[in-house]
């Protein structure tokens, strides 16, 4: 099949077509990656996406010099510093400048880790299960309206987070703080995998 003739009138008409469509649109999420260290992981899909995540965080952890270690629990992703750690994981939200953390969940971790990728820019928050039960855990529901119980989505607007949120990070360096503050917590790995649901 050869190539379009580029002198061929019906396809120029399409193509000023198309580029008239095409400008009027915002770039697509995958789009908005083009150049950046993070786009590979823009083609995986959202299961992917949260093991990468999973291990992005336990290797900047190990980096920072913090005890890493896998978890018993299926509601709880890693031991870090001896503290249970659920990880969220978001890139930027369609064409919208902020996050979608998603599922989150009441169960056995002590601090969620939630990691953000924008193009050229991570932000992170270390925020304690505590603070998403008066904040998100119930009141935020993510499947069935906003009275759904059982998972809760925390959307964060890049520059713009709620007020309960700035204590719980920003940056890496925020959070490597705040573990450092946490000091050596007392959750080990049992070797014994819980059956909880996810």
């Amino acid at each position: 099949m050869s190539s379009q003739d580029e002198n061929d009138q019906d396809f120029l008409a399409m193509a000023a077509i198309w580029d008239s469509m095409n400008a009027g649109l915002k770039p697509t999420a995958f789009e908005r990656y083009e150049g950046s260290r993070f786009q590979w992981i823009m083609a995986r899909g959202s299961s992917e996406k949260g093991k990468i995540g999973e291990e992005l965080v336990s290797g900047w952890a190990r980096a920072n010099g913090f005890v890493v270690s896998n978890s018993g629990d299926r509601g709880v992703d890693r031991i870090i510093n001896g503290h249970n750690i659920e990880i969220k994981f978001s890139t930027l939200w369609r064409d919208q400048p902020e996050y979608w953390f998603q599922q989150v969940r009441d169960q056995d971790y002590d601090y969620c880790f939630c990691l953000g990728a924008s193009p050229f820019e991570i932000h992170a928050w270390l925020i304690p299960k505590a603070v998403l039960l008066k904040n998100i855990i119930g009141h935020k529901g993510q499947h069935g309206g906003g009275g759904a119980k059982e998972t809760a989505l925390l959307k964060v607007r890049i520059g713009a987070e709620p007020d309960w949120m700035k204590p719980y990070g920003d940056r890496l360096s925020d959070v490597k703080r705040l573990f450092e503050q946490a000091g050596t917590g007392s959750r080990v790995f049992t070797g014994k995998k819980k059956s909880r649901s996810r």
